[in-house]
């Protein structure tokens, strides 16, 4: 059969075939096959990062499943609660279906966890129109102007801030 393995198909696992008549091979058989169990588990498993999961819920947040996207984002802060981006998305999932008091506390730990961050203009704007939905206008003000010195769109923002004053 020569140094090669040839793979051996099995119900769910291809695995290398090695001859037997060496404990080498059998060991390399056996960890092998733990290895592709231990694999398909994990595939099986899903996300299993804080950052799978904040990826997994911008896909359900594009696909319009927002809360799945809040499930999955709340799995990746608690994997890893200083996730500014996690923080913010689930803020702004929560914005999304009308939940601004919920919204706020998720921008503003994004804001804490890391106030360099150069997206965190985006969590001072999101708060900015969570405070504008609940009517907390002096607020809204103030994250306004913090969200345009770090760079957020005056005009943009100031757009939308107007369309939910005038919705609410």
């Amino acid at each position: 059969m020569g140094r090669h393995p040839q793979v051996v198909k099995t119900s769910m696992l291809s695995l290398p075939e090695f001859p037997s008549s060496s404990v080498e091979a059998v060991t390399l058989r056996v960890v092998t096959a733990a290895s592709l169990v231990l694999a398909g588990v994990l595939l099986a498993c899903g996300p299993s990062s804080a950052a799978d999961h904040n990826r997994a819920g911008v896909k359900h947040f594009e696909a319009g499943r927002v809360e799945e996207a809040i499930a999955s984002y709340t799995e990746a802060i608690r994997l890893d609660p200083d996730s500014a981006q996690a923080l913010y998305n689930r803020g702004q999932a929560h914005f999304t279906i009308g939940q601004p008091e919920k919204a706020v506390p998720d921008f503003t730990r994004a804001i804490e966890v890391d106030p360099k961050d150069r997206q965190v203009a985006l969590a001072y704007a999101g708060r900015a129109m969570a405070y504008t939905l609940m009517g907390n206008d002096d607020e809204a003000q103030s994250d306004f102007a913090r969200a345009v010195r770090g760079g957020f769109e005056a005009r943009r923002l100031l757009a939308m801030i107007d369309e939910i004053k005038a919705q609410r």
